[in-house]
């Protein structure tokens, strides 16, 4: 799709873009369909938390709330709220963390709480305000509230937490 089109060149004519091709992942972002010539570039998930990050940048630093926004265990993005929550000095501190989420941040009795939440956001699109125990870097655990709202961005589905100790 994209590098290789029938509707650029006429009918039945083919042009092949061997740069395009090489360097250029074509995808419909946000579920829409790629228009004949128009090529969108893949974006990584890095990337897109980073621009997630920057969309939601009054949020993050403005709200009372502890903030993170989770796309996978290693692209996730938190506020300075969060991360001192959990006993971090820095967001990028906590985000460094390479572990599966669950196993690294949620009390054992929570997790399935947790993940069965973030997959309905993500799968149906449904928020949901539930009790999670988190887990410090320390080890000690802090009992919070955790509202979490399904949000797509660029074509992906993530979760958006905020987070209030109980």
């Amino acid at each position: 799709m994209g590098a290789i089109s029938p509707d650029w060149a006429g009918e039945g004519s083919y042009v092949l873009d061997y740069e395009v091709i090489a360097s250029e992942i074509c995808i419909a972002l946000n579920d829409a369909r790629v228009k004949p010539g128009e090529l969108v570039r893949q974006s990584s998930h890095a990337d897109v938390i980073k621009r997630v990050r920057e969309q939601l940048a009054d949020i993050f630093e403005k709200s009372d709330q502890s903030i993170y926004v989770y796309l996978d265990d290693i692209n996730k993005v938190c506020n300075e709220r969060f991360a001192s929550l959990l006993g971090y000095a820095t967001p990028s501190e906590w985000a460094a963390v390479r572990q599966n989420f669950p196993e690294a941040f949620v009390s054992p009795k929570d997790r399935q709480r947790l993940v069965s939440a973030y997959q309905d956001a993500v799968d149906k699109l449904v928020g949901s305000a539930i009790s999670i125990s988190w887990k410090k870097k320390g080890g000690r655990e802090v009992s919070t509230t955790t509202i979490l709202v399904p949000i797509t961005f660029e074509g992906h589905r993530m979760a958006l937490h905020f987070i209030s100790p109980s």
